[in-house]
């Protein structure tokens, strides 16, 4: 059945004709881990909430759990798929079956924020990896978190330990607790990568070659037996084919058939019946139409900008921090009245543009348990663009350009609705 209750949630979180908050106090992305361990009888999790039970009304305590985390296929996407025909059937029995309900991302709707956030089991604002590029406070660097290295410096290639700014596994710790498996589930090109071994280093990591042979593994473990399972199956073909070609695109929709007709095949059909297993699947975001032609790069069209922007000791610029769909700014503290009323005079028809503070009190991070870990970080100024505009930094060399067709970060719809559906075989 569809949550209605889950649909009406995101309705209250609206604000403005096409943008909503997220929803930290129901149904939203940072519940899913407190979720799988109530499900699997793991106890509490200390550091967040479950979804609210019609999430999971009749869904009887299963063996294994398999969390299908599709990057990019959030609520608005899997609307626009509905005429695939694999992606058709897999959720009217879902539908028919299970539940399916509608969830918000985090803030922002980045693959970076989430990825930390279901690995570790923590929300955003207690681990702080809320973008791509960062501002470390810890470190003082500019960072990309999921790269493990420096940017816009001389030190762009250096790696950075993980471990300086990665937060430990709660989530992973209580289903170990409980005797529960846990295995992370990822493509061999990033695997092994330094943030996933880091954040995946109490689970097992299986890396696969294919979708078609990531599903077979994960049914060849639940056939063979063995403890309760948990398993975490990530994969990025959508959000890649989407960022590429757009929401709409043709090439977009044969990435979600690819997937479902996969999962299909070498995982649902292979597995037996009454094989005690849940199936959940969500996504950390969706993605709104942009065109690459018509992003605005501040440091090129406002280079006056520059005198503004905070430096790190070695006298680099602290930019850029966030992605073109919202932009962290970081300015001298005495400068930010004057920058919010620039960027708005030149910028305000096609973006919103405000203090992070007041984005902080109205709780676009939640309840901050831990300041160190976001406020620190944070940018003191925010650029969020309105549907289908981008705005960004270019970077000396152009390092920081996009040439994306579609993209997330924002606040749309598009973006922050999110779907936890989930079934039992």
């Amino acid at each position: 059945m569809i949550n209605t209750e889950s649909i009406q949630a995101l309705q209250r979180a609206s604000f403005g004709p096409h943008s909503i908050r997220p929803a930290y106090d129901s149904y939203c992305f940072s519940r899913i881990p407190a979720t799988i361990c109530q499900l699997m009888g793991a106890g509490p999790l200390a550091c967040s909430a479950p979804l609210p039970s019609a999430a999971t009304a009749g869904i009887k305590r299963p063996r294994n759990v398999i969390l299908l985390f599709f990057d990019a296929f959030g609520y608005q996407m899997l609307q626009r798929s509905r005429h695939v025909p694999s992606v058709s059937n897999f959720f009217q029995r879902l539908e028919y079956d299970g539940i399916l309900s509608a969830i918000s991302s985090q803030f922002p709707s980045t693959t970076a924020a989430h990825v930390t956030t279901i690995q570790s089991g923590l929300p955003v604002a207690e681990h702080g990896v809320y973008e791509w590029y960062i501002y470390h406070s810890g470190l003082q660097r500019m960072v990309a978190p999921v790269l493990c290295s420096c940017t816009n410096t001389d030190e762009g290639s250096k790696k950075l330990t993980p471990d300086k700014f990665l937060p430990d596994s709660p989530f992973h710790d209580t289903l170990s607790r409980a005797g529960i498996e846990v295995w992370s589930v990822l493509n061999e090109a990033y695997a092994h990568s330094p943030y996933n071994r880091y954040l995946g280093r109490k689970s097992r990591i299986f890396p696969y070659s294919n979708l078609e042979a990531g599903f077979n593994a994960v049914a060849d473990r639940i056939i063979a037996g063995g403890p309760s399972a948990y398993f975490l199956f990530y994969s990025d073909i959508y959000d890649y084919t989407c960022h590429r070609f757009g929401p709409a695109a043709e090439e977009t929709a044969n990435a979600a058939d690819s997937f479902f007709s996969a999962l299909q095949k070498n995982l649902i059909e292979r597995l037996p019946a009454h094989s005690d297993t849940a199936i959940i699947i969500t996504a950390d975001h969706g993605q709104t139409a942009v065109d690459p032609s018509r992003i605005h790069y501040l440091d090129e069209e406002m280079p006056e900008l520059l005198s503004s922007i905070m430096k790190l000791s070695d006298g680099t610029l602290m930019a850029p921090a966030g992605s073109p769909r919202d932009f962290f700014l970081h300015i001298h503290p005495d400068h930010v009245a004057q920058i919010i009323e620039t960027l708005t005079a030149r910028y305000g028809e096609i973006a919103d543009i405000c203090s992070t503070a007041q984005l902080v009190e109205q709780g676009f991070w939640g309840k901050i348990v831990d300041s160190s870990r976001i406020l620190s970080n944070l940018g003191n100024v925010v650029v969020l663009p309105k549907p289908g505009e981008s705005i960004f930094w270019s970077g000396k060399s152009g390092q920081f350009r996009v040439n994306y067709n579609g993209n997330h970060g924002g606040l749309s719809r598009d973006e922050m609705e999110s779907l936890f559906g989930i079934m039992t075989l």
